[in-house]
């Protein structure tokens, strides 16, 4: 049995109409009678479109047959798998029983094939028809209920930006940019509120505290397990580090573009543009003029 998982809300609905005129009636009213149920599938009847899906979205239905007994469900048959073509065209769910209880469960997917479910199989995707001692089972209706997640939300801060290209997150929730052309590290509080937390707007390779800093078009951000900004200082050829009281020093490379290996500013980059810390504690370089991956 699958797993079934929560999704949002919205409603869409195919309609399920259990007919009782293809049920034979010579089958004896006992529990071991079998039953012909005919599902008639009428895809466009009370389908509404839900964001960010709608009826063209569904290109593969399945239909899941449940015997239910208490809170026990038992598959039933095999799984119908109905595409786009028969949409319109009944089902005939043969091998029944009366005096049962069936859960006709329905999923919906994006795709052809069952890797892009799009519908909600816990409480909106099912119902229940009751095959009686008159083999008459109930007339419903199948609900589908589509994953109703809403389109996210753009919105732009309320600030001006110069070429920004790296982004990092601190522990507090903090967002930093390196806004490359401005040669500035922003910061964007949870709040909404940005400032310059280090740099002049000046290009250039000056150590210092916050805006008496410079940088030389900053392209990345990384933070360390201690809260430490660590900064691609592209046309410096240079890692900065900054504390988190704001302190610029720089970390490795000088202004000197080169390749060599070595500690502090006897090491050698050129156009270091990618950071990232492994959960040892070590910065990896991204040295983009040398085709290198750096280790520091």
């Amino acid at each position: 049995m699958r797993r079934r998982t929560r999704f949002g809300t919205g409603l869409a609905a195919i309609a399920l109409l259990a007919g009782c005129q293809q049920v034979s009636s010579a089958i004896a009213p006992t529990s071991a009678a079998r039953a012909t149920l005919e599902v008639n599938l009428r895809f466009a009847r009370r389908v509404q479109s839900v964001m960010p899906y709608s009826q063209a979205d569904v290109k593969h239905l399945q239909i899941e047959v449940f015997a239910v007994s208490g809170s026990t469900e038992t598959p039933v048959g095999e799984t119908v798998d109905l595409l786009p073509a028969a949409f319109s065209d009944p089902v005939t769910l043969s091998g029944l029983r009366s005096n049962t209880l069936y859960r006709l469960r329905a999923y919906a997917y994006a795709s052809s094939d069952t890797s892009r479910l799009i519908s909600n199989t816990v409480d909106g995707s099912s119902v229940d028809v009751a095959v009686t001692d008159d083999d008459a089972p109930t007339i419903t209706n199948l609900p589908v209920r589509l994953v109703g997640t809403a389109k996210p939300t753009v919105s732009t801060f309320p600030a001006d930006f110069g070429g920004p290209v790296g982004l990092a997150f601190d522990a507090s929730g903090n967002l930093f940019v390196a806004s490359a052309l401005d040669d500035t590290i922003r910061k964007i509080t949870p709040a909404g509120a940005v400032s310059t937390f280090a740099g002049t707007g000046i290009s250039g390779a000056d150590a210092g505290i916050g805006i008496t800093a410079s940088f030389n078009t900053p392209t990345e951000l990384a933070f360390d397990a201690s809260g430490n900004l660590y900064v691609a200082d592209y046309l410096n050829d240079e890692i900065r580090a900054i504390s988190p009281a704001g302190v610029v020093t720089t970390f490795a490379g000088s202004t000197t573009s080169g390749s060599a290996d070595g500690t502090g500013a006897a090491a050698g980059f050129s156009h270091p543009a990618g950071l990232a810390f492994d959960a040892n504690g070590n910065l990896f370089v991204a040295d983009q003029a040398n085709n290198e991956i750096r280790k520091i």
